[in-house]
């Protein structure tokens, strides 16, 4: 072995000092091929790692495109419920519309019943007057006043109400009452009340207490 290192030296030492001189620069550039790879090599696994994830990711939002359909696409569900709601309330609007024309107009309520009690001469009016408009409540729970509504409501039903109090005999009121009743429209009787005159008898006094409904809130004119 020593033989063999001594040889080795021999040999070396008898190179020319540009072939030591590249015999080192092979042996330098070696070295610094080494430690670039351990350096980069980190970096590479790394690149190689996130390409494979980007790849799997396009495959899939590839995947998921050609699973859509447009029953899945969120803005079409919101069309079809947006469509869906303004059908119901076409439906309410013609279902008021046709409540509405049966019912005496808000504006006429007053001097209709006025006409009516002009052709008995019997009955004496005593009294007429408005009561606060309400929102109509169909369930029967009892009507907020219109001013408490919020400014933006619509499709509601307003109820007009008023009070009318009468003196008469009961043949007089029975038939004002059969003639209202005969009228071509609609109106509600909420209350009647009946006193007897003790200074006019047996003349009555009625208080009638009469409500029509209307899609608008605006008071009725006495």
């Amino acid at each position: 072995m020593k033989a063999q290192l001594e040889r080795l030296a021999k040999r070396f030492n008898a190179l020319a000092v540009r072939e030591r001189a590249i015999g080192f620069a092979s042996v330098l550039l070696a070295a610094v091929v080494l430690l670039y790879v351990m350096a980069l090599e980190p970096s590479l696994a790394k690149k190689r790692r996130l390409a494979a994830q980007l790849a799997d990711a396009q495959k899939g939002v590839l995947t998921l495109q050609s699973l859509k359909t447009p029953t899945q696409d969120p803005l079409v569900a919101r069309r079809a419920e947006r469509d869906a709601l303004r059908r119901q309330l076409a439906e309410i609007d013609k279902t008021m519309g046709e409540i509405q024309r049966g019912l005496v107009p808000a504006e006429r309520t007053a001097r209709l019943l006025e006409e009516v009690l002009g052709s008995s001469r019997g009955l004496q009016l005593v009294s007429l007057r408005t009561l606060p408009v309400q929102r109509f409540d169909p369930a029967g729970g009892g009507a907020e006043p219109s001013t408490n509504a919020p400014r933006d409501a619509e499709r509601q039903l307003y109820q007009h109400t008023f009070e009318m109090t009468l003196q008469g005999s009961y043949a007089d009121l029975h038939d004002y009452l059969r003639r209202v009743e005969q009228l071509p429209w609609r109106l509600f009787w909420s209350r009647i009340s009946v006193a007897v005159n003790e200074d006019q008898q047996p003349k009555l006094v009625v208080t009638l207490t009469v409500r029509t409904l209307s899609v608008s809130k605006a008071w009725l004119i006495v």
